[in-house]
């Protein structure tokens, strides 16, 4: 059957019905494309929640060290009280955090990272414990000793363990 002897009702059923079938089948490719893209997006978003975390770690460990210096030049009881207890939420704070971080770490390089950063905060939470003590005592100059002897090695050693941890969610 030749499609020019079709008559013109029947012509324009075939033509439309092949128009329906090309918008049939890009709506199909669209709909894949849209899902598959969002797929992605959500990758990137999951990444960016993670990269956001391990950028609150670095401030809040920051924040520990403010928070621990301040204590140690105030000579005011009820701005100390003030302080030691920032100081311990400021703690929780990064511990939940880095226990989140842990849990959901979707590799062992992103886990070892990360244990790299609680390792290094478990040397530095003596040192500022230490030297708090040494202000509670009245030794102001020790306190200050401590926090600037200690510190700066064990900052050295977190800073790093952070940084990578940065540098290995930027990837």
């Amino acid at each position: 059957m030749d499609f020019n002897n079709l008559r013109i009702g029947k012509r324009l059923g075939v033509g439309f019905v092949g128009v329906l079938l090309l918008v049939f089948s890009l709506t199909l490719i669209g709909a894949w494309g849209l899902k598959s893209s969002e797929a992605g997006l959500d990758a990137v978003v999951r990444d960016a929640g993670r990269m956001r975390d391990a950028a609150k770690v670095q401030q809040y460990a920051d924040d520990i060290v403010l928070n621990v210096f301040s204590y140690l030049v105030d000579q005011r009881a009820d701005e100390r009280s003030r302080l030691k207890a920032d100081l311990a939420a400021t703690r929780d704070q990064i511990n939940a955090l880095l226990d989140t971080l842990t849990k959901t770490a979707p590799t062992d390089d992103e886990k070892k990272l990360i244990t790299a950063v609680v390792d290094a905060r478990a040397v530095s939470k003596p040192m500022n414990d230490h030297a708090i003590a040494f202000a509670n005592a009245g030794e102001d100059a020790q306190a200050l000793k401590t926090m600037a002897e200690g510190g700066r090695s064990t900052r050295e050693v977190r800073d790093k363990a952070i940084d990578d941890l940065l540098a290995f969610r930027a990837q």
